[in-house]
């Protein structure tokens, strides 16, 4: 199993992803399409998260993503509520599971490249971010991609199905 991170942005949620990746056994691999990870500070905050996961199981870092989804499915994080659930998908220890930018989720020629899609159910609303005080991004100027639609933080809903994954097939 592993995580590949499709253009995330945020240190602490790639740290928690390290952290969860690691307690399950997954890889990681992070397309580090803004540079997160060549900025001190950053990588830094990413340590604290990752609270050791950083140092003991180090993700590979790719600048092609095309030749690192190479192996396995790739399952790609959807909020589409007719997606499969990920309760009810048939994991594999060989799939990779996309996750997208907190903004703007996997990008689309990525998400052309999935084989399987999954989604984590959830209550229908909207819920719009309003605008924050430290963003991950403060040149950004557009809304999210799928504004005010429910959806959990990437690191959480990485941690949920790295859990599923593992409890179908020990990953």
């Amino acid at each position: 199993m592993r995580l590949f991170l499709c253009g995330v942005q945020s240190p602490i949620n790639i740290g928690m992803m390290l952290r969860s990746a690691e307690i399950y056994g997954a890889g990681v691999c992070i397309w580090d399409r803004y540079g997160v990870l060549n900025d001190p500070e950053k990588l830094r905050t990413i340590s604290d998260f990752a609270c050791g996961a950083l140092q003991r199981s180090p993700p590979s870092v790719t600048n092609d993503w095309k030749s690192a989804l190479g192996r396995g499915r790739c399952i790609a994080t959807d909020i589409d509520p007719d997606c499969p659930a990920h309760v009810t998908f048939s994991w594999r220890r060989t799939d990779q599971i996309l996750i997208g930018n907190e903004y703007d989720g996997i990008p689309l020629d990525i998400l052309a490249r999935a084989t399987e899609r999954v989604t984590i159910p959830m209550p229908a609303g909207h819920f719009p971010k309003p605008k924050s005080n430290s963003p991950i991004d403060p040149n950004r100027a557009g809304l999210p991609r799928a504004s005010g639609k429910p959806s959990l933080n990437t690191a959480i809903a990485a941690s949920v199905l790295l859990s599923t994954a593992y409890a179908v097939c020990g990953v």
